[in-house]
């Protein structure tokens, strides 16, 4: 299942709470920020891959999540099949850094997009 919260704390709570494979977040939330939640994440769960979005991006923003270990960073408006193959890469890159076998049916990020909680 992944997650995808408009509110900051909600993500932060769920993640603590549950396996979750990937987290996309917006940069731009309140009272929670996306950056507040990236930082909580990452020393809570540093294995967890976590995408940022943003209609509101700068180099420094996007140097800012990378440098707190953001997987990626995608500006919005985004095409879906940049986000497919994003969350693609991020799924790969954490079965691969935990020696997990690939899965062998259709593309893992098509699959899961079905999964998104709101």
């Amino acid at each position: 299942m992944r997650c995808v919260h408009d509110e900051g704390q909600k993500a932060i709570d769920h993640v603590k709470a549950e396996h979750f494979d990937l987290l996309i977040s917006d940069i731009r939330m309140s009272p929670v920020d996306g950056m507040t939640v990236l930082k909580t994440v990452r020393a809570a769960r540093p294995e967890l891959p976590v995408l940022m979005l943003t209609a509101y991006g700068s180099l420094d923003t996007a140097k800012q999540a990378i440098d707190l270990g953001a997987f990626g960073y995608l500006l919005k408006p985004f095409n879906l099949q940049e986000l497919l193959i994003t969350v693609e890469r991020a799924l790969t890159y954490k079965t691969q850094r935990k020696g997990e076998a690939q899965p062998e049916t259709k593309s893992a990020a098509e699959e899961d997009m079905e999964d998104i909680v709101r």
